[in-house]
């Protein structure tokens, strides 16, 4: 029996255990989630880049702590699929515990590993948005 009990049988099941977690602020079932190895990563949004599994459980058990709990919904879903890997690119829009608004989208990059205990998280890069006019292309 692998040393974590969740199994996550495709990388979209993994994605929805990612994503109840972080809105219970379920600090075990957010790290289920991720993979075992040392070569993980996560960026916050405004925030360095944290690796390792004790860095990244450090980034969500700061967050949990002090964040007021979310309601989360995703929309412009991408996704780029390979027998091993997976990325997903979505827009997070994030409501704070009793706000009735959602904060600005967030962009978030995910990517999950085919490992031998089933598809596991190894990156979440989230970036906020920028709020009006869209950047100009440099040519």
């Amino acid at each position: 029996m692998p040393a974590n009990k969740h199994v996550f049988s495709s990388p979209e099941a993994a994605e929805e255990a990612f994503y109840r977690a972080l809105q219970k602020g379920d600090l075990a079932l957010m790290m289920s989630v991720w993979d075992e190895d040392e070569n993980i990563s996560c960026v916050h949004p405004g925030g360095q880049r944290l690796e390792g599994r004790a860095a990244v459980r450090q980034g969500w058990e700061l967050i949990f702590a002090h964040a007021a709990r979310m309601a989360i919904h995703l929309s412009d879903e991408s996704r780029y699929d390979d027998q091993n890997l997976t990325v997903h690119v979505v827009h997070e829009h994030i409501r704070l515990g009793q706000e009735s608004q959602h904060q600005p989208p967030v962009i978030a990059t995910n990517v999950y590993h085919l490992t031998d205990n089933g598809w596991r998280m190894v990156m979440h890069h989230a970036s906020p948005t920028r709020v009006g006019k869209p950047p100009e292309i440099l040519h």
